[in-house]
């Protein structure tokens, strides 16, 4: 990341909490140790450091001395804190609370969680140590970055209000606000080059992931996974180490009962399909290799998120399934992984439509969220275009009543974008699109106008926008205005190119995605597998006269 867009560091800011380098050992246990037990914390660690260039850390895991705190103290104005999910019944953060009440510093947390079996569970049976480090950060923070809802009801029913959900700082890597992840056309498995990951086969959804990886021979990167990387680097375990030793026992035990086979021929797997990085510009490298990701961990998928390749999450508890819904990353439930793995059919079935729309607003949001905690030069994240886009916006303000707007999913000078720099593909007249198709609720349709005139008389109505095939686009920008109000519009629909169906408009087509919707107009947006078609409005609520007042669409 250039340095330009660093923070100036007009104020000084130290580290604490994940890591975000080590020096590597030959020893992978020690290795393990050191990234606080898993290399996703390196994640977290590394974005926190590249927004905020901090220079100076601390651990605040070991007890301060008085030298230390006077030190801190003395050349640091704010604590910066990447954390995880700290808020679990095995944690006790005695030693880091203590800390937080001799350094009585400003601290900035960074997307702390809640880690329970599900998100069903309302209440965890914390340590009082925790509870005391949880109510230390409020009380030295303007507001905590909290991973999600889950989390922030949690705290809410400690007593601790003061939250904002942010989702994870590995989130806003990319720097850029407009950030999107395209999808490829992928018809069968040698268009896909996968990388797989898990957590604990000992899990059901793990141990089918892990078993179809090694029959088809795909890579996997690891994250705690100390004894496969033994196994990877062809280093034998020394016995007089039973903690490590004994783990290898019950890691072939496990891998054996799964597969079937001898634990050579499972060590030679890991020997040629295995990775696992303590450098986060090493892992960015390796990933660029594939193009689609799998499995439980929610890091080891954002690292390819944030560098344009799709990944699909396996959520398997409380923890991974809200980050995945504040980010928008695509995600299947554990429980509903069910049968054999497909994965061409799960990259055909993920969807980032509702990632790519609403980045830019939770972009902004993170935004705010540092300005209020007195990160005073955060608007250097923005990137160089957002200045012009704001002055589309009050130009827009200028034509579109916005005062009616009733939901708003993605930034207003997001929207001005789409319709201000996007190329045009077509506007009213109606005529010059194709003829059009009326359905059997539809009596008849006339173009006055510029305008459609549309009679409905019977339940189901709806109009087809035929013969869109020349534009040659998978994603199209709409702007519908009507002289009713565009609740008559019931559902919008799409046919793809490369349907095999004799109804296309099916519940899969469906325009689910409003950029904006007010009284008379409405914003959509849609992004299809392949090129599109046609469109298929529903339009009509009761039996009587609509009219199409203005049809805008871009690509």
């Amino acid at each position: 990341m250039e340095e330009s867009v660093m923070l100036k560091n007009s104020r000084r800011y130290i580290q604490c909490g994940a890591e975000y380098r080590i020096n590597p050992s030959s020893d992978p246990y020690q290795n393990y140790v050191a990234t606080g037990l898993n290399t996703g914390n390196l994640y977290i660690g590394y974005a926190v450091n590249n927004l905020f260039n901090t220079k100076k850390s601390f651990s605040i895991w070991n007890s301060l001395s008085e030298s230390d705190v006077e030190e801190i103290r003395a050349s640091s104005d704010i604590i910066v804190m990447g954390a995880s999910n700290f808020i679990n019944q095995s944690t006790n953060f005695q030693i880091p609370a203590e800390n937080l009440q001799k350094l009585k510093l400003p601290i900035i947390v960074l997307g702390i969680g809640a880690q329970a079996p599900s998100d069903s569970v309302k209440e965890i049976n914390l340590t009082s140590g925790t509870r005391n480090f949880l109510h230390q950060i409020s009380e030295h923070s303007v507001s905590i970055g909290v991973r999600g809802e889950y989390t922030a009801e949690l705290l809410n029913n400690m007593g601790i209000k003061n939250t904002t959900i942010i989702g994870c700082p590995t989130y806003y890597l990319n720097r850029d606000i407009n950030f999107t992840v395209k999808m490829s056309s992928i018809k069968n498995i040698e268009d896909l080059r996968p990388l797989l990951n898990y957590t604990d086969v000992k899990q059901k959804c793990d141990e089918k992931i892990f078993k179809y990886a090694f029959n088809n021979k795909i890579d996997v990167v690891g994250q705690t996974e100390y004894v496969e990387e033994y196994w990877m680097r062809g280093m034998d375990i020394n016995a007089d180490n039973l903690l490590v030793s004994s783990k290898e026992s019950v890691k072939e035990n496990q891998y054996k009962k799964i597969i079937g086979t001898s634990v050579e021929t499972i060590k030679d797997y890991f020997k040629k399909h295995f990775y696992q990085f303590y450098d986060i510009d090493q892992w960015t490298e390796q990933i660029k290799e594939y193009n689609f990701l799998f499995g439980t961990r929610f890091h080891g998928n954002m690292i390819a998120v944030q560098n344009g390749i799709p990944a699909l999450l396996v959520a398997h508890d409380s923890r991974t399934k809200e980050l995945a819904e504040y980010c928008n990353i695509p995600f299947v439930e554990a429980r509903n992984l069910l049968g054999d793995i497909d994965l061409v059919k799960l990259y055909s079935e993920t969807n980032y439509s509702k990632f790519n729309f609403e980045y830019s607003r939770k972009f902004r949001n993170y935004v705010d969220f540092l300005k209020t905690n007195n990160v005073t030069d955060v608007d250097l994240l923005l990137n160089n275009e957002l200045e012009s886009l704001d002055q589309a916006i009050n130009e827009e303000l200028e034509i579109i009543d916005l005062t009616s707007c009733k939901t708003v999913s993605v930034m207003s000078s997001r929207i001005a974008e789409l319709f201000h720099t996007h190329q045009l593909l077509y506007r009213c007249p109606l005529e010059n699109i194709a003829k059009l198709k009326n359905g059997p609720s539809v009596e008849q349709y006339v173009i006055e106008n510029d305008e459609l005139h549309i009679e409905v008389v019977g339940k189901d109505p709806h109009v087809v926008l035929p013969n869109f095939i020349n534009f040659d686009k998978d994603k199209l920008y709409l702007k519908i205005v009507l002289t009713t109000s565009v609740d008559t519009v019931l559902e919008v629909f799409y046919e793809e190119a490369n349907t095999s169906t004799d109804y296309p408009y099916s519940e899969q087509c469906k325009v689910s995605h409003k950029l904006k919707q007010g009284k008379n107009e409405l914003y959509l947006a849609i992004e299809g597998n392949s090129h599109i078609n046609s469109l298929r409005l529903d339009i009509g609520s009761e039996i009587g006269k609509y009219v199409l007042h203005e049809l805008i669409i871009r690509a």
